[in-house]
């Protein structure tokens, strides 16, 4: 009933397409020995579980970047890094590359938005990001020891 979440070939055999739920039918028009006969089954069809695994690593140093190493399990896509609060940390959405703008905790999501066969699947990293600890700011100008 849906062939976007699941078909029919030939030979009877059902083939999952994408997730959701359809109705397939079978239908028998029946023969001078044989009533007409119709059955009807219920296909669920879930998509395959992902899984974000995410490296640790230390705090951002305010002005400096570092990347933030995100792996997909099955690797069927892209990760999509964004920022809770971009004027903590600013992270470029398509490399995970996280830079310190201001002194403050946030959070990283890093996303992978699924698709008609893999499930959705997110996570959520805390970044801090810390002054330098040979640095200095005064009147909002920031100075590194050298």
């Amino acid at each position: 009933s849906d062939e976007s979440v699941a078909t029919v070939d030939d030979n009877g055999h059902i083939h999952a397409v994408g997730e959701g739920v359809a109705i397939i039918t079978l239908s028998y028009a029946g023969c001078d020995d044989y009533l007409p006969s119709q059955a009807s089954v219920t296909v669920r069809v879930s998509a395959i579980p992902t899984s974000i695994n995410v490296i640790g690593f230390t705090p951002v140093i305010k002005g400096q970047s570092l990347y933030l190493n995100g792996s997909l399990t099955p690797n069927v896509g892209e990760l999509v890094y964004t920022s809770g609060d971009s004027s903590i940390a600013y992270v470029d959405s398509s490399t995970g590359r996280i830079t310190g703008v201001n002194t403050g905790t946030t959070f990283v999501n890093v996303e992978f938005k699924g698709n008609k066969q893999y499930a959705r699947s997110i996570k959520q990293v805390t970044v801090q990001v810390i002054l330098d600890e040979t640095s200095i700011t005064v009147n909002d100008h920031l100075y590194m020891e050298v």
